[in-house]
């Protein structure tokens, strides 16, 4: 669970924080975000993708472990699930390379700035994490991706991103992105009105 400061002195802050901390939430993206990799990729790119994401994820674990932030600032408390999130999505953003999937990211970022930007500054390191090891590993997948693929396939922009994957998928998942959006705010509004 996302730690839940002092800090936070909104009136939806903490509430808002626990929320996006249940991980049921993300399974139909997830569930998107899968099939989307395989259905625009060979078996072959679309393993090279996951593994690519596994290994970013683990590398962030290991970073998380290894050389914790707690020493150096004692008031820091660690948020490896920050981190996890910022890297799928930078990566995310980086493979699918639609114009209209970085218009959603980035307005919910907006949101989230607005609501959280105490909590967010607090956890800078989490997410310069998460964006290094995403960019690091999005260039590892890339060489990996050259080396191992002997064709170079070009693509109809109005009907495919730049990389290669179906306008119609993305406009799917940016669904499915923002109902999630609504599910979490009627969900909130909902817990500010029992509480």
């Amino acid at each position: 669970m996302w730690a839940c400061g002092e800090h936070i002195n909104i009136w939806m802050g903490k509430e808002l924080i626990l929320l996006l901390s249940i991980p049921y939430l993300y399974i139909p993206i997830a569930f998107i975000w899968f099939s989307i990799i395989f259905r625009n990729n060979n078996l072959k790119n679309s393993l090279i993708i996951v593994g690519s994401i596994g290994v970013a994820l683990l590398s962030i674990i290991v970073c998380d472990m290894y050389f914790p932030m707690e020493p150096i600032f004692p008031s820091h408390s660690s948020n490896i699930y920050i981190a996890l999130v910022v890297l799928l999505v930078i990566f995310s953003l980086l493979l699918f390379r639609s114009r209209t999937f970085a218009f959603v990211i980035l307005l919910m970022t907006a949101l989230l700035i607005c609501m959280l930007l105490d909590f967010l500054i607090l956890h800078i390191y989490e997410l310069l994490l998460g964006i290094i090891n995403a960019i690091i590993f999005y260039m590892l997948f890339l060489i990996l991706r050259k080396r191992l693929s002997s064709s170079q396939t070009t693509w109809i922009t109005n009907q495919y991103t730049n990389s290669g994957y179906a306008v119609t998928n993305m406009y799917l998942l940016n669904n499915i992105l923002i109902l999630t959006a609504f599910l979490m705010l009627i969900l909130l509004l909902h817990e500010k009105c029992i509480a």
